[in-house]
């Protein structure tokens, strides 16, 4: 157990020192009014948090990045410099600018964390040996992503997104629970899309592996896991937070994306900004082309709903590609997609 913590506090240091220019840059010119309007609300929610009056719905119940920024402020962790956003006619003051840093720090280290959880799940699970190449292609794969310095590492709450998206995905290849529940708790209480798409994506899966006659429950199970989380989120939403009552209406989400849809800012902001996360999908495909189908099945869903922020999910998604890419490419009867033989795995697990 130890050498495992130690093995992903390493993982943590090498992503730091490889990713640290993304954070400072996003910090020194990042400009929330030219694209992150949410970060108004989120700054409103840090300086009153649990307070689901302090903004509208969702963003009142995304509660996790907010409490950890707060913690973050109030230790007085801040870099005093002079910023781009400090010329916005929205800036506030010195303390939105702490508002504004402690919320990139904690989707910083929340993204810190998500890749090294890959990392970490890689190399001790997948069976594949610990080197260069395993830490530097991984680095790679999710710094180089485009939504990364933009909306990941960015003052809102898309890098507890991605944290639950690699948990729920290690979840899903391993075939633990704890890691669907921890990962679908961090969604609910920050990105509650991602729980969403997760939810999609484990009933195709279970209904494709049920038609084939292989064992399904592991999926079903976890989707009714998700979707009692998701239903809890609705029902604390509907009693306790106001706002945004349209998203409650299906029809009016589909009709908002065929909106966008017809507009030339939707084909160059939703997909041809996301050129590498298709390269993974088209190697995913080559790889494993079952699972990679039921990705498309599932991220079609959610980009039906996104309207204009199509791209910002597909973003969230984007870490279950790259676990399907780096992992040995599964095995049909096997569930999580692991070797089937759990002995090999440990054995794994021993060897790390």
């Amino acid at each position: 157990m130890g050498q495992h913590i130690l093995s992903f506090l390493k993982y943590c240091v090498l992503t730091f020192l490889f990713t640290y220019g993304i954070f400072y840059a996003s910090y020194k010119y990042g400009r929330p009014d030219l694209g992150n309007w949410d970060f108004l609300k989120y700054s409103k929610m840090v300086d009153s948090p649990l307070n689901l009056s302090a903004t509208v719905a969702p963003h009142a119940l995304r509660q996790l990045p907010v409490l950890v920024a707060y913690a973050a402020k109030q230790s007085g962790l801040y870099y005093p410099n002079k910023i781009s956003f400090a010329g916005s006619i929205t800036y506030k003051g010195l303390n939105m600018q702490k508002n504004f840093f402690a919320l990139l720090l904690v989707n910083y280290a929340a993204f810190i964390v998500a890749v090294a959880l890959i990392i970490w799940f890689v190399v001790t699970y997948g069976g594949l040996q610990k080197n260069n190449f395993t830490y530097f292609s991984c680095i790679a794969l999710c710094s180089g992503y485009f939504m990364v310095p933009v909306n990941i590492i960015a003052p809102m709450s898309q890098g507890f997104g991605w944290l639950a998206s690699v948990l729920l995905s290690i979840g899903i290849f391993s075939s633990r629970y704890r890691y669907i529940i921890i990962g679908g708790l961090i969604g609910i209480f920050s990105r509650e899309t991602t729980v969403l798409f997760f939810i999609v994506l484990s009933t195709i899966t279970g209904a494709a592996f049920y038609i084939t006659k292989r064992k399904s429950s592991f999926f079903f199970t976890t989707a009714v896991i998700l979707l009692g989380l998701f239903v809890t989120l609705l029902l604390l939403r509907i009693y306790f937070a106001t706002g945004q009552e349209r998203q409650f209406s299906l029809l009016y989400l589909v009709g908002k994306t065929f909106d966008s849809a017809t507009k030339a800012d939707y084909l160059f902001q939703a997909f041809l900004t996301q050129g590498l996360l298709f390269f993974v999908l088209a190697l995913c495909y080559k790889k494993d082309k079952s699972r990679t189908i039921y990705y498309v099945g599932a991220a079609v869903f959610i980009l039906l709903i996104g309207g204009f922020g199509a791209g910002r999910l597909l973003g969230e998604t984007y870490p279950y590609l790259v676990l399907l890419y780096l992992l040995p490419s599964a095995a049909d009867h096997n569930p999580g997609g692991l070797p089937a033989d759990r002995r090999s795995a440990k054995a794994a697990v021993l060897q790390s």
